[in-house]
């Protein structure tokens, strides 16, 4: 890529593009941002759906009646009488 700057006696010399190649670099660079851009929104997107997934699990698991229900102890019959009720 040729790179110039037009001085006041019309000769080039610096750093802006003189041609259609500093668009195109441009417009690839937008591209790029774009897309890393558009990545990282899929990525937090992903992290969020996990972390939601992992929570409704472990409050599934926490609070499940019916595991409850089949462990033993005094308060078994109770939570399986609750649980049948509120199942009927």
């Amino acid at each position: 890529m040729i790179w110039a700057v037009a001085r006041r006696d019309g000769f080039a010399d610096g750093l802006q593009p003189c041609c259609l190649h500093g668009i195109v670099t441009v417009v690839v660079i937008a591209f790029a941002v774009a897309f890393a851009f558009a990545f990282a929104v899929a990525v937090a997107f992903a992290y969020a759906f996990a972390y939601a997934f992992a929570f409704a699990v472990a409050f599934a698991v926490a609070f499940n009646p019916v595991d409850r229900a089949v462990s033993p102890g005094p308060e078994a019959d109770k939570v399986r009488r609750l649980f049948e009720r509120s199942a009927a």
